[in-house]
């Protein structure tokens, strides 16, 4: 059996990306539906000290084809409701370069955000400001199902190095998360304003490792076939032979993850102006970092390896995610907005390449936001 690369979730922080946005809000009674095809790749990934490398794999890239929603609605001109759900379904991806096996994937679905916007500091807001905009956007995280990677891990046929189109790395984490969207704009005129953006998501509940990290199952797999003659798993197995214990009782250690909470912020200057009648032209150069610290894990024994579980436990931690993760984006963007169109529509045309990172994998977004305005009765 191959190596499965430690690259982790593929597009968590596109959502971040895409949608950190400013401190403005809808208009009352005036709301905005996104719809965001993503195409992310990555050749390379950052290890634990920063250093580069390319992916194993025979593939020159890992490839995700992703199609992220939103719905954003102002209650007055100050409140905003949304619902997010970028990145969203992955119908299609190739992740061979990651796991060196054909027909791999990350196909499924992310979990929701869901949140209120509240400009506090600005026009139209309590505290009427002209050139500061302040707003706050508590928000949940609402998960939906992903794949069980045991299952998925099992479906694959080792010998051939052939997964069988088995899903490897889940969309997102799938456990009830909440936090916050912070934001604050510094208005130098009409034209031009600096954007700062920091979003933390604090996750309380931990997820069962089967459903998280497929390098749980390949671990347990590796413990109990010993496919590369690993001396220190040949005296275990040796070790459960002697007292009679069937070395398959490996596969009924459990285990969870906490992913604990992950940070972002972001620093964008934005140029817009007009370039015709209800025609505007914008375009930001947004600094993205990303923080998540090292995920802890905690593991559950069958009665017959209670006693070796000091032994294990490093073993199966070795081999998973322990290591705290940072990465840095550049995403430029221009948009077009036609504001006098029957359906006013904006596109907006984002490209975010990875400039430094630390466990985590290089990847390059492209994406296109396509955003259709409309006005309920009683919009001003």
């Amino acid at each position: 059996m191959k190596k499965l690369l430690v690259f982790g979730l593929i597009l968590l922080l596109v959502g971040s990306a895409l949608f950190a946005d400013d401190a403005s809000v809808m208009p009352a009674m005036v709301g905005r539906f996104y719809v965001a095809p993503i195409y992310s790749f990555a050749m390379n990934e950052f290890d634990t000290d920063g250093k580069s490398h390319s992916l194993p794999g025979d593939d020159t890239s890992l490839k995700v084809f992703d199609l992220g929603f939103a719905l954003e609605f102002g209650i007055t001109n100050w409140i905003t409701a949304a619902v997010q759900w970028v990145p969203g379904w992955t119908p299609w991806s190739n992740i061979r370069a990651a796991t060196e096996m054909y027909d791999t994937n990350t196909n499924g679905v992310a979990d929701i955000f869901a949140g209120a916007k509240f400009l506090l500091v600005g026009e139209n807001a309590p505290f009427s400001v002209s050139a500061i905009r302040f707003a706050a956007a508590p928000g949940v995280i609402i998960p939906l199902p992903g794949p069980n990677l045991a299952d998925q891990f099992n479906k694959m046929d080792l010998m051939a190095s052939d997964g069988k189109g088995a899903t490897l790395a889940a969309m997102d984490n799938h456990v009830f998360a909440a936090g916050g969207r912070f934001y604050f704009d510094y208005v130098f005129n009409k034209n031009f304003f600096i954007n700062l953006y920091n979003q933390t998501i604090i996750y309380p509940f931990k997820q069962n490792l089967d459903k998280a990290d497929v390098k749980f199952q390949k671990t347990k797999f590796g413990a109990v076939n010993n496919p590369y003659g690993d001396p220190e798993i040949q005296g275990l197995l040796d070790g459960l032979a002697a007292y009679g214990i069937d070395k398959n009782e490996i596969y009924n250690i459990s285990g969870d993850v906490g992913f604990g909470y992950s940070l972002t912020f972001e620093l964008e200057p934005v140029f817009s102006m007009p370039i015709a009648d209800g025609i505007n032209f914008s375009a930001g150069l947004p600094v993205t970092y990303n923080f998540k610290p090292a995920y802890s894990y905690s593991f559950s024994y069958p009665d017959a390896l209670a006693p070796m579980a000091d032994m294990i436990t490093p073993k199966i931690k070795g081999e998973l995610d322990t290591d705290p993760h940072h990465i840095l984006y550049l995403n430029p963007n221009a948009s077009i907005f036609f504001m006098k169109t029957p359906l006013p529509l904006e596109f907006k045309l984002t490209y975010g390449f990875p400039v430094w990172g630390k466990n985590a994998m290089a990847r390059h977004n492209a994406s296109l936001q396509i955003r259709a305005y409309f006005a309920l009765p009683g919009a001003r």
